[in-house]
């Protein structure tokens, strides 16, 4: 989707997004704390931890949704705050896990799809050359005149992953994607699907960040994991260090076993 190709797994020098001591406060309530975050060209990056640990809300402010009370954020060297939505919008692409939930009321799937050329303009015929590519590779080709409403939740996602990528059409290495809770919906087959398509992505460049729910997925698929825990960024590690039992059952109060498969290894919950 890039024109121009970056190694996949490599982290040039220079990151895409960067913070330095994050707070966010409600009612003047501390309800997030991020000493660090950061994402580089070409990895992708799952952010793990119990319900309620904060990972929408770190989402939000990393997306520039919501305003940190203290700390910064630097999107490409400049901060998030100075930045234009339309700014943004070319430097990043968003899904998140209220999408799958919208009505959009009156809209078809092509619509929403061609919602991506809001902030990429390109002429007509090129946009219908690739909603229609698009269309093939998420499978929604029998649905792109359907209301989007109507959908299931599985579809919904899917549309709104094609929306991404019309958004991403033509963009350079750099460019960030935030995904929330991508696979939550997806059948088995296009769980693979998605996911080969984001290989493909980090290959052209793009950093990506996922929150995630599925500790055997994180680790096949992220380079790096940042863990929260009660509101707060407290351990980042990578992703083939993540089966350490003691390290999970700190993050999730929960019981695990870390087990074999051939060469394989996977983390189980132990009731």
């Amino acid at each position: 989707m890039t024109k121009q190709r970056t190694q996949a797994g490599v982290s040039p020098a220079s990151p895409i997004l960067a913070t330095k001591d994050l707070e966010y406060r409600i009612h003047r309530k501390l309800t997030l704390r991020v000493p660090r975050f950061e994402i580089r060209p070409g990895e992708v990056v799952g952010v793990l931890g119990p319900n309620g640990a904060g990972k929408t809300t770190l989402l939000n402010l990393l997306t520039g949704i919501a305003e940190p009370h203290r700390g910064t954020i630097r999107l490409n060297g400049k901060n998030l705050r100075q930045q234009t939505a339309l700014e943004l919008a070319a430097q990043r692409s968003v899904m998140r896990a209220a999408h799958v939930h919208d009505a959009a009321q009156g809209l078809t799937v092509r619509e929403i799809v061609a919602l991506g050329t809001l902030s990429n303009p390109m002429h007509p015929r090129l946009a219908n050359v690739i909603a229609a590519s698009l269309a093939h590779r998420f499978d929604l080709v029998h649905l792109m005149h359907s209301d989007f409403s109507v959908l299931s939740s599985g579809e919904k996602q899917r549309v709104h992953t094609a929306r991404i990528f019309m958004q991403l059409y033509g963009r350079e290495p750099g460019h960030l994607v935030f995904l929330d809770e991508p696979y939550a919906h997806l059948d088995a087959r296009h769980t693979q699907v998605l996911a080969h398509e984001l290989s493909y992505l980090r290959g052209e460049g793009a950093g990506i960040v996922c929150i995630l729910h599925d500790i055997n997925f994180a680790s096949r698929h992220c380079d790096r994991i940042y863990f929260m825990k009660d509101a707060t960024l407290v351990r980042e590690v990578r992703a083939t260090q993540i089966y350490n039992r003691h390290l999970l059952e700190n993050i999730y109060d929960a019981s695990f076993a870390i087990v074999r498969a051939g060469r394989e290894k996977y983390v189980v919950s132990r009731n």
